[in-house]
């Protein structure tokens, strides 16, 4: 929301140039790329519950540059330079095990892997071994905000729970593994 935005301009003073909600690791956050006068563009996390600045870091545009390049094979080492600092000043854990996790999904072509595989036209309902009451609450853990809508559907081949919340006048997809009530993604609108 507005508040989110304006924390985020505060944290680095320039121009959003893109941003919203997101799932990351375990949390919900505002994230937004904010491009300087300089051309320095700076992200920064905000928790989406409390408010707490949970990542910053800033990145120069000749940085990007040189990594588009680098990912074709053309560039200098030297182009460009970065600076992260966590705002906790902490490490998240599990945080490359997570990485190459997304890494794994990318390849294959799926957003997220669940337990329960979908392999043929069933009743889903029949699969699902959580119910609608479990999937709320695990998407209520992320933000306190009120359940629209909930799904039972086959999503990537996977069995989930689509649960829509409003919280803080925005509405996203929270999607709960329909075999262990874990949160598999957030889908901003």
């Amino acid at each position: 929301p507005a508040e989110a935005k304006t924390l985020a301009l505060k944290n680095a003073n320039g121009e959003i140039i893109e941003g919203g909600l997101e799932l990351e690791n375990g949390l919900l956050i505002y994230s937004y790329d904010v491009q300087m006068p300089d051309k320095v563009i700076t992200e920064i996390q905000i928790n989406a519950k409390d408010g707490s600045v949970v990542l910053k870091k800033t990145e120069t545009a000749l940085k990007e540059a040189a990594e588009v390049k680098e990912s074709k094979g053309i560039v200098s080492e030297k182009e460009g330079e970065a600076k992260t600092e966590a705002a906790s000043g902490e490490e998240k854990a599990g945080e490359h095990e997570a990485e190459e996790t997304a890494e794994a999904r990318e390849k294959s072509g799926a957003t997220f892997v669940g337990t329960i595989p979908i392999t043929k036209e069933v009743n889903l309902n029949s699969l699902a071994k959580i119910s609608e009451n479990q999937a709320k609450a695990s998407a209520l853990k992320l933000a306190e905000g009120k359940v629209e809508q909930i799904k039972l559907e086959n999503e990537n081949g996977y069995l989930v729970y689509t649960v829509r919340v409003k919280y803080k006048g925005d509405e996203f997809d929270v999607l709960v593994d329909a075999g262990n009530a874990k949160v598999l993604g957030v889908e901003g609108e």
